[in-house]
Parts: structure tokens; C-alpha cells; sequence
């Protein structure tokens, strides 16, 4: 697409395809290995917001049945041999899903929940009474 000239197609198709699948697999990494020892940190409730919100943008069963309707217009005028590429989204359609199934968010932000929101060498100082 960028090549024939639909550079904003094809930044879309590259932000929804490419980056917001790899930013929300980084993000519930993250948020996954920072919260198996307790005190998580305190970015941790930030970072599984913002995966949430990356997840509707990653469109895996648009992605997955424009590849399907691909593969059979091409089938019709040549021989598609699967290759790297095909295996790689198979993987990505199958790893999507089974990371949101296997995270329990309650369980997360129950471990989280309780962080207080300041870095540890902040200090507090409650107001006197006149």
C-alpha cells in the first residue's frame, strides 16, 4: 500500500496489524512479571490500563479474515505456499486470545489495588489544624 501511494492506509493497517498486538503481548508481559512478587510496583496499574485500551486496536479477526479472503482470490491464479509470515499470524491469532484467558484481571488488581500511587522516597505531610 505505501508503495502505490495509500501511505495513510497504510500506517493504519500497520498500527492496527503490527503495533497494537506487539504493545498489548509487551504491556501484559510486563504487567505479568511485575506482579508475581508482591509489592507491585506503583506504574503497574497504569500500564494494565493502557493495555486494555490497546487491545480493541489490535484486530485480529479483521486481520485474519482479510488473510483468508487473500489466500483464496489468490488461489484462483497461483500456488500459495505457506510460509513464516502465515505461521506467524497463526501464532498471534492463537496467543491473543489465550492471554486474555489466562489472566485473571481481578487477581491483578487486587494485587495492585493496595499500591499506594506515590514512588517509596515521597513523603506525606498532613495538614495541621488551625
Amino acid at each position: 500500500m505505501w508503495v502505490h501511494e495509500h501511505e495513510i492506509t497504510a500506517a493504519v493497517v500497520a498500527f492496527c496489524v503490527v503495533l497494537a498486538p506487539a504493545t498489548y503481548i509487551l504491556f501484559m508481559a510486563t504487567v505479568l512479571i511485575a506482579v508475581r512478587r508482591p509489592p507491585a510496583p506503583y506504574w503497574v496499574g497504569g500500564l494494565l490500563r493502557w493495555a486494555a485500551f490497546m487491545s480493541p486496536w489490535s484486530m485480529n479477526e479483521v486481520m485474519l479474515l482479510g488473510v483468508l479472503v487473500a489466500l483464496i482470490k489468490i488461489a484462483q491464479l497461483a500456488t500459495v505456499i505457506p510460509g513464516i509470515g502465515m505461521y506467524a499470524v497463526g501464532l498471534l491469532i492463537v496467543l491473543l486470545p489465550a492471554i486474555a484467558l489466562s489472566c485473571d484481571l481481578r487477581e491483578i488488581w487486587s494485587r495492585i489495588g493496595w499500591v499506594d500511587e506515590r514512588p517509596p522516597n515521597a513523603t506525606f505531610v498532613s495538614p495541621q489544624p488551625k
